[in-house]
């Protein structure tokens, strides 16, 4: 249970939250009883999100580490709505961005991206071009196009490619993603810790 708690515990205020959240999704040991899927979102969340984080080990492409944040979004919203069938992959991206990114979080995410006009996108538009990203990568083989902001020195990226600018780093969008994950498993547990 370390590596879940571990992962965890930056999304509560203390640690003993996250032990207990782990534990309640732990204990659940029947794949048939609906909650399981709360505890398989548990796993794929810290599964894709950690994957993010090591990639810089393997390739130091900002590219790849959003891939895998986009496939974890669309996973969660699959798990989360019982989706069993294939498809609708873009439709998933944007009911996570807009269905469980709490309204604190959706502020900063939307400051965190802009249009090459410097025109601000809601959370839908931005789903919609970071997922644009998604396919670049997986049917393109295109994984060297994108980055977030710069934060040795708070410089702005501009994507031209994608027509999006990034205000915001990796590590600030992956808190939001992981903290919007966590709140899509204590709904669907419908739990409060």
């Amino acid at each position: 249970m370390e590596k879940w708690i571990d992962f965890y515990e930056e999304f509560f205020t203390n640690r003993t939250e996250a032990i207990n959240f782990v534990a309640v999704l732990e204990a659940i040991q029947d794949p048939s009883q609906q909650t399981h899927r709360a505890k398989v979102m548990m796993h794929q969340t810290q599964r894709l999100c950690s994957l993010a984080n090591d990639l810089p080990k393997i390739r130091n492409y900002e590219s790849l580490q959003l891939l895998f944040l986009i496939i974890c979004t669309e996973n969660i919203a699959k798990l989360y709505y019982d989706f069993n069938g294939q498809g609708q992959s873009k439709e998933y991206v944007i009911k996570f961005f807009t269905d469980f990114i709490n309204p604190e979080n959706k502020i900063r995410l939307e400051q965190g991206f802009s249009d090459i006009e410097h025109r601000k996108l809601n959370s839908k538009s931005i789903a919609e071009r970071l997922y644009k990203i998604r396919c670049d990568i997986v049917h393109e083989g295109k994984y060297w196009d994108f980055n977030f902001l710069d934060s040795t020195d708070n410089t702005s990226m501009i994507n031209l490619n994608q027509e999006i600018i990034a205000h915001l780093s990796q590590s600030e969008f992956r808190k939001i993603i992981g903290q919007a994950c966590v709140d899509a498993i204590l709904k669907k547990m419908n739990l409060k810790l």
